[in-house]
């Protein structure tokens, strides 16, 4: 093609008359020139985009008898440059059409289903849309290659988060389990009172000895206060438990007290 180039440059110097008078016959002959020179550069370059329109301006200032050559010259720099498809699907595999592309930071117009001309060489394709983390493409492409088809995966934004660091279970472990063993102690407890309580009644009671009676109370007063312990000890270790395991459940712990008894409950 060089050599097309070359011989067409030529034809054209030597078919102008060197005695042109007219300013305009003049310029058209100098643009005629530069743009053959021009074009010969740009295809050697592969840069046929440059070189198309140096090729246009051969068609409209050249003579009429070099037009079909210039006509032909550029029918082969259009079968050389390369011609790419863009397609972008989502992570499930769907097709997205309304999506922001650019081709080395200028944005491409038309359809992404039809075939778009680019340079040959080296590019980077940046395709963009709401929601999505923008994708990055970097791909090389030669003279000649058509209809090459570019796939591009747009990520959702929310899938591209890192998780949260999972929060360690080993506090609530450690206050649930303290408040577990002062719940078994409040029982052990208690029912030892109620076991000294019954062993009483039928031995000694109404006469027995003021200092039984109280051990007895001083037992279920110990109890009550490991079963309050244990209790809140017990609903701590809930509410420290990882947020994301108990679903962003609360509970309420409800101890209820007496004399007697002792009762210890929790909603969820």
């Amino acid at each position: 093609m060089r050599g097309v180039i070359c011989g067409l440059a030529t034809a054209c110097l030597l078919t102008f008359p060197t005695t042109a008078a007219a300013d305009d016959g003049e310029a058209d002959r100098a643009r005629c020139k530069a743009s053959y020179e021009r074009a010969q550069v740009f295809v050697r370059d592969e840069r046929l985009e440059a070189a198309r329109a140096q090729l246009l301006i051969c068609e409209q200032t050249c003579p009429v008898e070099l037009v079909t050559d210039c006509r032909k010259w550029r029918r082969d720099v259009d079968a050389l440059t390369p011609a790419v498809r863009v397609v972008v699907r989502d992570t499930r595999g769907r097709t997205l059409t309304d999506v922001r592309v650019t081709e080395d930071g200028r944005a491409l117009a038309g359809p992404l289903d039809a075939p778009i001309a680019i340079e040959p060489g080296a590019h980077v394709l940046v395709v963009e849309r709401a929601g999505y983390s923008p994708a990055v493409t970097r791909f090389d492409v030669h003279a000649g290659e058509r209809d090459r088809t570019i796939v591009v995966v747009l990520v959702p934004i929310e899938a591209t988060a890192p998780p949260a660091p999972r929060s360690s279970t080993t506090p609530s472990y450690i206050v649930g389990g303290i408040g577990a063993v002062a719940l078994v102690a409040a029982g052990v407890l208690g029912i030892k009172g109620q076991i000294d309580r019954s062993s009483f009644r039928s031995s000694c009671a109404p006469t027995c000895d003021s200092s039984a009676v109280d051990s007895i109370r001083t037992e279920w007063w110990i109890a009550a206060g490991l079963g309050v312990v244990g209790a809140i000890a017990v609903g701590a270790g809930i509410v420290l438990w990882p947020s994301s395991d108990r679903a962003g459940r609360s509970p309420v712990p409800e101890v209820t007290l007496s004399p007697r008894a002792f009762a210890v409950t929790w909603k969820l």
